[in-house]
């Protein structure tokens, strides 16, 4: 990829262009969006990381595999399972015993998940759109 013109002086605000992000140099109509000092560009990238991490575990959650957060919320809220001298986590009995009840319970909780990462993302959008509008 090549680097936008003047992107040693301003790299903050052509990080945010590459997002899409209009901060008045690439907007094409200069007077109709206002400039964002660096304080604001600072803002905005930081919280843009945000966004992208909690994007990124959504899609984990969205895919269904990483069932590990999940094996351990059942773990920490039931005891271990002993038979004799052997030991097993909540977990993995549920997995082996019940597939069905494990997955169905995995996709709810993965659904309750999401949901907060959702609102979490667009609480956040829109902390960034307060940002450009001072």
């Amino acid at each position: 990829m090549t680097k936008p013109k003047g992107w040693k002086n301003e790299p903050g605000r052509h990080s945010l262009a590459a997002r899409g992000i209009k901060t008045g140099s690439n907007t094409g109509v200069s007077q109709a969006v206002p400039k964002l000092n660096k304080d604001q560009l600072d803002e905005i990238n930081e919280l843009q990381v945000e966004i992208d991490e909690l994007q990124e575990r959504y899609d984990e959650l969205e895919e269904g595999e990483d069932t590990d957060e999940y094996d351990n919320m059942i773990d920490d809220s039931n005891p271990e399972v002993r038979i004799g001298n052997l030991r097993y986590s909540p977990s993995e009995v549920l997995k082996s015993v019940d597939g069905i009840a494990y997955r169905t319970g995995y996709n709810d909780w993965s659904s309750s998940e999401m949901d907060d990462l959702r609102d979490q993302i667009e609480d956040l959008k829109s902390q960034i759109e307060d940002v450009k509008n001072r």
